[in-house]
């Protein structure tokens, strides 16, 4: 009998079966509360997760690369309790629950599959918060059909400066070694200069970035960048927080291009890099809380 072939982004069947089980325990936290269903998104089904007062105002939480709604764990519980109904979608092709079928991001293929996430909650208008690779996918969607986003906050966003190279050259020599060596410290370093020259994440987001290192295929589809003519034409009102520390996206360049942008707020997060130091993170809750409340 010939073993079951991995799921892509998995390497493995035992590396998915692995990361699975690690994502329903990560979730356990939420409570009974949490609601997690399937919808259909481009022709492609799609994990949610949802949490807080279904009063409250949507709220979109949009995952970086080779991730998943479990690592934004405690961002769903902390916008949830500052009022929100957040709706944690996992981006069909990395760490979730989604169907393992990766997003074109090329196009507006991104733009179409958040639509569809909304259309499958039945939620017309949504503020929406996204972290990277999580930030273009609010780009494509604003750039789509705008009407649908309240206000919306994007960090250390993909989509508005080419990736560093040089400075992702420690990053890539530390993940080669792992793979050569199975070393968990190249793995932990690796993490580790995903924060520049900022503090370590919080405990949850180091140990999940490292599990992700060990048993996922990165996506390695280019990001693009998307031009002034395109970004001049987003009408919504967006807080831009590209980190100072960040070793992908230079945070001189990310601001340049946002500038495109006729209603966009553009603010430095000091002292962080690609993943949020504690300081960094407490202060980015209140200020995008108070930008969606504000403008939204």
């Amino acid at each position: 009998m010939q073993p079951e072939a991995p799921s892509v982004p998995f390497q493995s069947s035992e590396s998915r079966d692995l990361c699975l089980r690690l994502y329903d325990e990560g979730l356990i936290p939420l409570g009974p509360q949490r609601r997690e269903c399937d919808v259909q998104a481009a022709g492609i089904r799609t994990r949610v997760v949802s949490l807080g007062p279904e009063s409250g105002p949507p709220l979109l939480l949009v995952h970086g690369a080779s991730a998943s709604a479990a690592v934004l764990r405690n961002e769903i519980a902390w916008y949830a309790a500052a009022g929100f109904r957040v709706h944690a979608p996992d981006i069909p092709g990395h760490a979730g629950r989604s169907e393992p079928r990766a997003l074109s991001l090329q196009d507006d293929t991104l733009g179409r599959w958040l639509e569809g996430v909304l259309n499958g909650l039945g939620i017309t208008q949504a503020h929406c918060i996204g972290y990277s690779l999580g930030g273009l996918c609010v780009l494509r969607l604003a750039q789509r059909d705008p009407a649908r986003i309240r206000s919306a906050v994007i960090a250390v966003p993909g989509g508005l400066s080419r990736p560093q190279i040089l400075s992702a050259l420690p990053m890539l020599a530390d993940f080669i070694r792992y793979r050569i060596t199975k070393d968990a410290r190249h793995r932990e370093k690796m993490a580790l200069r995903m924060c520049g020259k900022g503090s370590p994440p919080e405990p949850y987001v180091l140990e999940w970035v490292t599990r992700l290192i060990e048993h996922l295929f990165p996506d390695d589809q280019r990001l693009p960048v998307l031009s002034a003519a395109e970004l001049s034409v987003i009408p919504t009102p967006m807080l831009v927080c590209p980190g100072e520390h960040d070793p992908l996206f230079d945070w001189r360049a990310t601001l340049k291009r946002a500038r495109a942008m006729p209603h966009a707020t553009l603010e430095v997060l000091v002292g962080c890099g690609h993943l949020f130091d504690l300081a960094s993170l407490d202060r980015f809750r209140a200020r995008s809380v108070e930008f969606l409340r504000s403008s939204g």
